[in-house]
């Protein structure tokens, strides 16, 4: 099962909720609408155990679908549709299907990402029968209330969802600074711990050891590859080497930009 603290990168994702009608779906509507509205991309995803079927019989589509196919996709100026035989989610497939989101609206999957306690915050929409999860921003009851009652309830939920947002958006920047091996030479347990202790400005960059150590910086396939000590010592040392041998380099170096790409055959 993936552990919070082996994220590669996170983003802020609101978990709702709580039993059958008791206003889950509201409850994202409202988060969705508000902060689409303040210019930020809203992904959405719903968990549920009914069988669901948006594609139709008569369509292309659906004939592929059901000749065999793995992933259907169809394309048309106003939407994309996608549609893929079920599996397995966790929460980094969820962050790949949704990289251009800023935010990720999720109802339900209350066994799976349970373990999640920094990057997920929870709302509650009572009654659900586990009140003691991590992270929890607010527990609202939206039955046999007024409109004007609900309406209440939720401004003041977006208000606290915005807020945790912001730190938490704050700190998943912090976070792609950071080598992200939990290394623990720092007071800092987890690379996501510091990252939020960052975001409340509880910590300094500089406190990362690995990245003080760290003169060099390798990316492979674009993805940047933490090096320890030895091997940062060893590869700078290497390249260093073999351009002070080069005539048209200047005597002194300040900074090297090398790319490698490898050609198929």
């Amino acid at each position: 099962m993936l552990k919070e603290e082996y994220l590669k990168l996170f983003k802020p994702i609101v978990q709702i909720l709580g039993d059958k009608n008791t206003g889950k779906t509201l409850v994202a509507e409202e988060l969705v609408r508000y902060f689409s509205s303040r210019g930020l991309k809203v992904a959405y995803i719903k968990h549920t155990s009914k069988k669901i079927e948006i594609d139709e019989a008569s369509k292309d589509s659906f004939r592929i679908w059901k000749s065999g196919a793995e992933i259907v996709a169809v394309y048309s100026p106003e939407v994309v549709f996608i549609k893929e035989k079920p599996r397995e989610l966790d929460l980094e497939d969820l962050l790949k299907y949704f990289q251009l989101a800023d935010l990720i609206v999720v109802e339900g999957f209350g066994e799976q990402l349970k373990s999640f306690s920094k990057t997920i915050a929870r709302i509650i929409c009572l009654p659900y029968r586990i009140e003691t999860l991590p992270n929890i921003i607010r527990k609202i009851s939206l039955t046999n209330k007024t409109p004007v009652e609900i309406s209440g309830e939720l401004k003041e939920l977006i208000k606290l969802t915005e807020k945790w947002i912001l730190k938490t958006t704050l700190a998943s920047q912090f976070y792609s600074k950071l080598p992200k091996i939990n290394c623990g030479k720092c007071r800092f347990s987890t690379c996501i711990d510091m990252a939020f202790a960052l975001a409340e400005e509880k910590a300094l960059l500089e406190e990362c050891i690995t990245l003080r150590q760290t003169r060099i910086s390798l990316r492979v396939n674009g993805k940047e590859v933490p090096l320890n000590k030895f091997v940062s010592s060893l590869l700078r040392d290497v390249v260093l080497a073999f351009i002070k041998n080069l005539k048209l380099v200047e005597r002194e170096v300040r900074e090297i930009d090398l790319k490698i790409k490898t050609l198929s055959n």
